[in-house]
């Protein structure tokens, strides 16, 4: 009766289950690295003699890894909310359009993983 009124029934399951989350917890702070996934918002521009028919904006998705403080702070200062990447030399009809990660400007630290769509068929035609 006064086991119950303490709280220290099934004590040892009790204390396995704090060791447990501690582990767990000082495994996860302690992580050097870090992935994550953000988007951003992708223009294309073409030169005035020319226009894209359908969506000239996409969102693209951007895996990336590196070192968590480095990261986290890259991305809560300076994460791009879009790019804007021009077609020089557009031709008359389906162009398919690499997204090159040299567009994306990061630490030396911070490595892309994958870009995802990497690469995009815009249909340009002649502006009126």
């Amino acid at each position: 009766m006064i086991i119950k009124r303490l709280g220290v029934e099934h004590l040892g399951f009790k204390v396995l289950a704090l060791i447990i989350t501690l582990i767990l917890w000082i495994t996860v702070i302690s992580q050097k690295e870090m992935m994550t996934t953000q988007k951003v918002s992708v223009q294309f521009l073409v030169p005035t003699e020319y226009k894209i028919e359908g969506q000239s904006e996409l969102m693209v998705e951007i895996r990336v890894v590196g070192p968590r403080p480095i990261l986290k702070r890259f991305i809560d200062k300076y994460w791009p909310s879009s790019l804007v990447i021009p077609i020089r030399e557009p031709r008359v009809g389906a162009n398919a359009i690499e997204i090159p990660i040299s567009y994306f400007q990061f630490p030396s630290e911070i490595k892309v993983l994958s870009i995802l769509p990497r690469e995009v068929v815009l249909q340009i035609e002649k502006a009126p």
